[in-house]
């Protein structure tokens, strides 16, 4: 399953352990930790950090949607495709 998690970035929604809002202090700890290891994808394309995305593999990406929105394309997804699977 896909989710457009920014503008032109699209990811496999089976990869994501996790997702929170920037506004918090783990998010921000954890994107000062990416930063510092090279884990960081930027893909708010110059806009402000809204969320903050933790991939199964330990990446992080910065991204300009809300995490609500994202909770909501990531559920699209999988609806989407149980409804096909039936």
């Amino acid at each position: 399953m896909i989710a457009k998690i920014s503008n032109d970035f699209i990811i496999n929604t089976d990869e994501i352990r996790f997702i929170l809002s920037y506004k918090s202090n783990s998010a921000k700890e954890i994107i000062s930790n990416a930063k510092k290891n090279n884990n960081l994808i930027n893909a708010t394309k110059g806009k402000g950090t809204r969320s903050v995305i933790v991939l199964k593999n330990n990446e992080v990406i910065a991204s300009d949607y809300n995490p609500d929105t994202l909770y909501n394309k990531c559920s699209l997804a999988v609806n989407a495709i149980e409804v096909n699977e039936q």
